[in-house]
């Protein structure tokens, strides 16, 4: 398999009869208020958030009667400059646009998907000059090319073909070793435990905020810079721990605005932003903090923009926890809890993908 830097690349006007590809407004165009919802939610809704392969829910079929778009295309947000590669047939809300060709399949649509975004975030911004159809059929690309000097769709198959199958062989040896700590022991369902409210400065011993640093100030590095937004962990960049930055560790982060409420359990150093509370107790396991986490998240409704998570408030917080008849928390059952549901989630999986490779 040829690396990136092997093909000749050439920039081309993407959206061109040369090239046989495409794009137009979606054939649904369904405003929320009209969505239609019932018990079989099986359709995906395609909006243009950043998250879920653009899916912001699930609706019924009988949204198809306002229109849909076929599986096999590229979805791309207007003003967010998101583009997914869409698998299942759909419908879609407002400011959605469809890329397709008869030159794409699955891997070779997921490979353009990256050249797209990677295009628009450069070319485009929110406000004034996002991705609108009129500018989208003026792009211009760098793409993979034959000897003929065409769009290379086979190489781009191929090489995302290469990639899924090296990071599903990762993920697999990851999650069998994984499974082999694990041992899943019967215990009570969450409604057979009976639950308390703990105050957050009894579960945790160091309850620690982080430090504000400008955008300017970030020097490029390789420790992650957990910050408020509520994807990837929290995780909003890398850069190097200089002085005046507070690191933490092995900890849950909690969102104090923008997401505010949202926590992760982190399991590496990281540089925390004065958005960020970093909650800690030694000998806690990663199976007990994301267990914690949850129950985090379930406060995050007592908070919002304009009121946000400080001091004076997370002192006061209260998140309800399993307990022993002693009236503690009782650890011991949380992280027993979540280690047999890691050890169904990792079974599942190793499951579908023996099963997918008999089908193959």
């Amino acid at each position: 398999m040829k690396k990136l830097n092997e093909p000749t690349w050439i920039k081309v006007r993407v959206f061109s009869k040369e090239n046989q590809i495409i794009i137009y407004t979606t054939n649904s165009s369904i405003d929320a208020i009209r969505l239609i919802t019932d018990k079989d939610t099986t359709v995906p809704y395609v909006t243009r958030t950043a998250t879920n392969n653009g899916i912001s829910q699930f609706v019924s079929i009988r949204n198809y009667d306002m229109g849909s778009d076929d599986s096999g295309c590229i979805t791309v947000g207007l003003d967010t400059q998101t583009a997914f590669y869409q698998p299942y047939k759909f419908v879609t809300g407002q400011n959605i646009q469809i890329i397709t060709s008869e030159r794409f399949n699955r891997y070779s649509a997921l490979f353009f998907t990256t050249i797209l975004k990677n295009q628009m975030f450069a070319k485009f911004n929110w406000g004034g000059n996002g991705a609108t159809l009129g500018r989208m059929k003026q792009l211009e690309a760098l793409v993979p090319v034959d000897k003929s000097n065409k769009p290379d769709y086979q190489y781009m198959a191929d090489y995302s073909k290469a990639k899924e199958e090296s990071m599903l062989d990762r993920y697999k040896a990851f999650a069998e070793k994984e499974l082999s700590k694990l041992e899943y022991k019967e215990i009570p369902t969450l409604d057979e435990k009976e639950w308390k409210n703990y105050l957050m400065p009894f579960v945790f011993e160091r309850i620690k905020r982080g430090k504000r640093l400008k955008k300017a100030d970030h020097i490029k590095g390789l420790i992650p810079y957990v910050s408020s937004t509520g994807n990837n962990n929290g995780v909003d960049g890398y850069i190097e721990a200089s002085q005046g930055t507070r690191s933490f560790n092995n900890c849950i982060s909690l969102a104090n605005s923008g997401s505010v409420g949202k926590a992760f359990y982190e399991p590496f150093t990281f540089v925390a932003s004065d958005h960020v509370t970093s909650l800690k107790t030694d000998g806690f396991s990663k199976y007990l903090y994301l267990f914690i986490c949850s129950a985090i998240e379930k406060q995050s409704c007592n908070f919002n923009f304009n009121r946000e998570i400080n001091e004076p408030r997370i002192k006061k917080m209260q998140i309800m926890l399993p307990s022993t008849n002693e009236g503690s928390p009782d650890y011991e059952y949380m992280e027993q809890y979540a280690k047999n549901l890691m050890y169904k989630k990792y079974n599942q999986y190793l499951s579908y993908q023996k099963q997918k490779a008999v089908n193959t």
